[in-house]
């Protein structure tokens, strides 16, 4: 199969932690495109699908790390095999859509034979709703099964507290999901460099745990 990595970066990012991500990339012999483009992320999206010759499309986020070498590719096998996109869950959490769960792109594969069939749905975020929740509504609207990673835990509440996932659970800044992937959130606020770059390197270093992390499904949270 050929498949595509890429990624979208603006220009206030961190150098550091852009760095601290390539490290983590070229350690699980990922070959990431990086795009460097002051562009709103769902028009990138809708230029990176119209324009790919690929098998399967892969986004990986500079704030969202694959947690062990075979994470990524598992989910690649999983889409190819079951004719299916795979998102990282999330909600927007304001006006209609607070209870639509949908794959966010965070981390986000998709074969393009998907994409076809879906009709080529916009990235673009609908009214009151959020990048990529078009892609979900579509294929809502077919009837056709996808999956969104559902977070196991998080590392720190956002200032306005941990973003409730309808009736799964919450997560927050530095959220793990299913137990493979970790995504900083709000990774352009300052004092969550140094945490993802501590981050990037425990993975590295095969040292990271989640010991300490806040249970995304604790009942009485």
């Amino acid at each position: 199969m050929n498949i595509e990595f890429h990624s979208l970066y603006w220009d206030n990012i961190n150098p550091h932690m852009l760095e601290s991500h390539k490290r983590v990339m070229k350690h699980f012999n990922i070959d990431l495109k990086y795009h460097a483009e002051n562009t709103e992320h769902g028009t990138w999206l809708d230029s990176v699908f119209e324009k790919s010759n690929a098998d399967i499309v892969c986004i990986i986020e500079p704030d969202l790390l694959p947690l062990d070498k075979d994470a990524v590719n598992d989910i690649i096998s999983f889409v190819s095999r079951n004719n299916t996109f795979v998102g990282i869950a999330q909600c927007f959490n304001r006006g209609q859509s607070i209870n639509y769960i949908y794959a966010g792109p965070g981390f986000f594969v998709m074969p393009m034979a998907v994409y076809e069939t879906l009709g080529k749905p916009s990235f673009r975020a609908p009214r009151r709703g959020d990048i990529a929740q078009g892609v979900s509504i579509a294929a809502d609207e077919m009837n056709f099964r996808y999956r969104a990673l559902l977070p196991t835990c998080f590392e720190l509440e956002p200032r306005v507290g941990a973003w409730p996932l309808h009736c799964t659970g919450f997560y927050g800044i530095g959220t793990v999901y299913h137990n493979r992937f970790y995504h900083l959130f709000e990774s352009r606020k300052t004092p969550y460099v140094d945490l993802f770059t501590k981050r990037c390197e425990e993975v590295i270093s095969g040292t990271f745990s989640t010991a300490g992390f806040i249970d995304s499904n604790r009942f009485d949270y």
